[in-house]
């Protein structure tokens, strides 16, 4: 985990401002683990989870909700690693976030796909 003396943050509660930053960081890189997981649950999913009606009509086909789902998803999973880079910047940064892919790939390897 990244250390209060390697975030640059300027002024006299530098201490308690680095304290949250690390809580901030440790809860950014939880989000991001989520967006993974997320991303790989709409990829896996079936079609006719997307199957949209409106009044009984279909609004569009399934492989275009789940394209639209993964642009929003990949979204906001460039939103959280834009926050946690802006945070801290820097190899260790880019470990973690490695060390979260990896804790995904392997939980996603344990679970059977849905049938």
């Amino acid at each position: 985990m990244m250390t209060p003396d390697r975030l640059k943050l300027p002024g006299c509660r530098q201490q308690r401002l680095a304290g949250e930053a690390l809580l901030r960081a440790g809860w950014l890189l939880w989000r991001m683990e989520q967006e993974m997981r997320w991303l790989i649950r709409l990829l896996e999913v079936l079609d006719r989870v997307f199957r949209v009606c409106v009044g009984g009509v279909p609004l569009g086909q399934p492989w275009e909700q789940r394209c639209w789902a993964l642009a929003i998803g990949l979204t906001r999973g460039y939103q959280v690693y834009a926050a946690l880079w802006h945070l801290a910047t820097g190899a260790e940064t880019m470990r973690e976030l490695q060390a979260a892919a990896a804790r995904v790939r392997q939980q996603v390897m344990q679970v059977p796909p849905a049938a």
